[in-house]
Order: structure tokens, then sequence, then C-alpha cells
């Protein structure tokens, strides 16, 4: 977990076990960055089809980070879906899963 802000942040979690596993019998993957190293991989190598075809595989590697930044922020003003919390503000939707505890 990253927080960037200047506000103290205290996450609690409560956890039960419920069965005994062998938990580094297959070693572990944050999977949110598997197509992060394939975008890596493939701008590398020169395989445009792994970043999801030719204009996405021009912008990754032509365009400099500022520019991208900027595109993302418009994107983001104009398309993404924000949801009003009264608790958090106005927040990206996609950045948050229901769980059932």
């Amino acid at each position: 977990i990253e927080v960037i802000n200047s506000v103290p942040l205290f996450i609690r979690f409560i956890a039960e076990k419920i069965e005994e596993r062998d938990v580094f019998k297959q070693s572990p993957v944050q999977s949110d960055y598997v197509s992060t190293w394939d975008s890596v991989k493939s701008i590398k190598t020169g395989d445009a089809k792994k970043v999801g075809g030719t204009l996405a595989y021009l912008y990754k590697k032509l365009l400099p980070y500022r520019v991208k930044v900027v595109l993302r922020n418009l994107y983001n003003i104009y398309k993404v879906d924000k949801i009003d919390s009264p608790h958090l503000g106005n927040i990206n939707s996609e950045h948050f899963r229901k769980v059932e505890l």
C-alpha cells in the first residue's frame, strides 16, 4: 500500500484463519502489475501486439512521460466515472471494489 498525503493514515485488518495452507508453494506475484510488465517487455522487444496494438505501442514508446501524464489527466477528467463519497470526496470508481466480509 502506498499513500502520499500529509494526513496520518491507519489501516486495520481483521483476519481469521480458516484453513492450513503452504502459502509459498507458488511464488507470490502482484497480478496488478502483469500488464505493466508485459508492456515493458513488448516495448523492449518491439512487439506491438502485447501492448494492445500499434497505436498503444507508439504511444508508450515515443511520447515523453510528461505528455503521457497530461493526456492521462485529461482522459480521467472527461471519461472516468467518478463517485461522490461523503467520506472520501470525489473518487475514481475503478480504484475500489466492494468485498464481502
